[in-house]
């Protein structure tokens, strides 16, 4: 099966992770790796300047523990928070990374499937590996 599996992860709130965990667990190779994957927005220059010293590092690192502990159940699982636009930071992520499949999923709600096909389509474009999707 596959040596390095992505998921990237969006934590709304309401948001179930366990088919794509499913999905991973089904997939994953003996030895595999499994990076759960946060992308956050940039926070623009004026707004950082009102935030406390170090708000950013410990806010990524509080995410990338979360997200290490819901991949908890498979083995050699590991949390990565990164910031930008997902539809750059993930395709660039998998290729620095050896990824070999990456596990996407469309929104079930109504407003925002759209916005998620969207993603997903520009995400085909450019990622050079398999890609599972879940609807």
């Amino acid at each position: 099966m596959y040596a390095h599996i992505l998921m990237p992860v969006s934590l709304d709130e309401g948001a179930d992770l366990a088919p794509k965990l499913s999905v991973a667990r089904q997939l994953a190779g003996e030895e595999a790796r499994v990076t759960l994957l946060h992308v956050m927005g940039n926070i623009p220059e004026y707004a950082s300047s009102y935030l406390p010293y170090g708000y950013q590092d410990e806010t990524r690192a509080q995410i990338e523990s979360a997200l290490t502990e819901i991949g908890g159940s498979l083995s050699n699982v590991e949390g990565v928070v990164l910031n930008g636009k997902p539809v750059q930071v993930i395709p660039d992520f998998a290729r620095s990374k050896d990824v070999d499949c990456v596990i996407l999923s469309v929104s079930p709600e109504s407003r925002r499937e759209l916005k998620s096909v969207e993603t997903i389509a520009q995400l085909l474009r450019q990622l050079n590996c398999a890609v599972h999707i879940l609807r």
